[in-house]
């Protein structure tokens, strides 16, 4: 499906010269949001009020994050589905104020019975317990592909036999990656015709960086990260940050970010294992080397 032109919705552009083309993206499918009626109300380019059901204009955003064993990457171990939708937030000022959405977004943590004991810890610090917005919810890797046109078929009338589904716009941070993983275990976004728009939140910030760097340098703390759930759940509050407030990229400092101490311990640590391994290896290979020589 070819995505729809939203151009008619006009917001107000960025200072910034050159503005990422994720960033203009977003910004002009969030329109009606950042551009409130004079009643607080959403409204469509024709002017007429939205209602509880999404209109034909206004699409479903949808976050993703997808956690896979780290020595094992086509082991899926976590899904984590985030969901926003403008209709839910009703906007009374002109600048809006990107917190009072948070509590909007509405995020699913789902494990994977199977893999239940594959935890991330090399690499990463993976938390699967530790679900921030809700509770877990445990799922058997055959019901992934169904679980998913779930989150994306959502019916815009339940009353009918044939019901329209939403539009949806799809939100991730890196989300290449979670693509490859979701296409390891054969389910293809691609074939998923409700999403009219892909958007990366690292595109959007036009800085190579961690979904922690981006979301601390935003002004967001957190404590559980490499979790799914969570992870897709601060990628949509980057998502909406990033594209209500797009100057807040220029003061933001991602040298200087501070990390949670448990972080730098773990990356510290995680350098140690990397250099005594090589240290290791090296050694073995002195060792191997000393062997021929004397052999010959």
């Amino acid at each position: 499906m070819e995505p729809k032109d939203l151009t008619q919705i006009k917001v107000s552009n960025p200072s910034k010269d050159c503005v990422p083309q994720a960033l203009k993206q977003a910004r002009n499918y969030l329109g009606p949001l950042l551009r409130p009626s004079s009643h607080g109300r959403l409204t469509s380019p024709s002017g007429n009020h939205s209602t509880c059901n999404l209109s034909d204009t206004h699409p479903l955003f949808i976050a993703i994050d997808i956690e896979a064993f780290e020595s094992a990457m086509d082991k899926v171990t976590e899904i984590g589905i985030s969901t926003f939708e403008m209709n839910d937030v009703n906007s009374k000022t002109v600048e809006p104020n990107v917190a009072d959405w948070f509590s909007q977004i509405h995020t699913r943590h789902l494990r994977v019975e199977k893999h239940k004991e594959l935890v991330n810890k090399e690499y990463v610090r993976g938390c699967p317990d530790k679900f921030d917005f809700g509770t877990s919810e445990w799922i058997c890797l055959h019901q992934i592909e169904s679980v998913m046109e779930s989150a994306f078929y959502i019916p815009r009338e339940t009353s009918t036999a044939n019901p329209r589904f939403c539009d949806v716009v799809l939100v991730g941070h890196t989300m290449q990656d979670d693509v490859k993983f979701l296409e390891s275990i054969g389910v293809s976004l691609e074939s998923f015709d409700t999403i009219i728009a892909t958007i990366d939140t690292q595109e959007m910030s036009s800085t190579i960086t961690s979904l922690q760097k981006l979301t601390l340098a935003l002004g967001d703390r957190h404590e559980h990260l490499h979790n799914a759930g969570n992870d897709a759940h601060y990628t949509m509050r980057a998502f909406l940050q990033l594209a209500a407030q797009p100057r807040i990229m220029g003061r933001a400092d991602f040298d200087n970010v501070v990390l949670p101490a448990a972080d730098v311990n773990f990356k510290r640590q995680r350098r140690q294992r990397r250099d005594f391994r090589r240290k290791k290896a090296e050694g073995r290979r002195l060792e191997q080397s000393k062997k021929e020589q004397e052999s010959t």
